[in-house]
């Protein structure tokens, strides 16, 4: 952070100022310090649209969508959608969906989160399955939220599998934290507390 300030010093108004400002507003946000993560960010953003450099408006309108309210954080997401769907890039749109599914959930708008996810992992299914297991975890997620408690369990189970099969031990963790949740509200109380203790362990 600190070699990325100085550089800036020196380097006039363009791309190269405008992708660090960026990476600079990355590590704020990373440091939970979002107020100036987002300022940071908000520089970058007349000089990235000046060059048309739709990457780099992505990242900076990345960082704002990490910003507690909601409506900030979906209009800010929505509009990197729409510059990742220009680009014909449909893992950004994937990764950014299911970012936007926590947040929609956090506001207790389950609908749209649930669609949101569904819409992430029809995609990454034929892109990339690296986070398959976490977002399949989190899908049962909602569905607990949702009431739909027999699918949640299979989706949580299915994200527990993938994980463990691709060797992500966080989505793995998480998977089963989150399983052992479900079999609790099931009634199902010896297997809870087996995959919480497990889940937990592997923290």
């Amino acid at each position: 952070y600190t070699l990325a300030s100085q550089e800036l010093d020196g380097i006039e108004r363009g791309s190269e100022w405008a992708l660090l400002q960026v990476s600079i507003a990355y590590i704020y946000n990373c440091r939970f310090e979002l107020e100036k993560g987002i300022s940071t960010a908000q520089q970058a953003i007349p000089v990235l649209e000046t060059l048309g450099d739709t990457s780099g408006l992505i990242r900076a309108y990345q960082v704002i969508a990490a910003w507690r309210d909601l409506d900030i954080s979906e209009e800010y997401s929505r509009k990197s959608i729409d510059l990742a769907s220009e680009l014909g890039d449909s893992r950004t749109v994937a990764k950014i969906n299911a970012g936007m599914s926590i947040s929609l959930r956090n506001a207790g708008k389950l609908q749209e989160a649930y669609a949101s996810l569904s819409s992430s992992i029809a995609t990454m299914e034929k892109l990339d399955t690296s986070e398959l297991g976490f977002y399949y975890s989190y899908k049962g997620v909602i569905e607990t939220d949702m009431g739909m408690f027999d699918v949640a369990e299979q989706s949580c189970q299915k994200g527990v599998n993938f994980a463990k099969q691709i060797g992500d031990h966080n989505g793995e963790e998480k998977g089963k934290v989150w399983l052992g949740i479900i079999k609790f509200w099931l009634g199902n109380l010896h297997e809870a507390h087996m995959l919480m203790t497990e889940g937990v362990s592997m923290a």
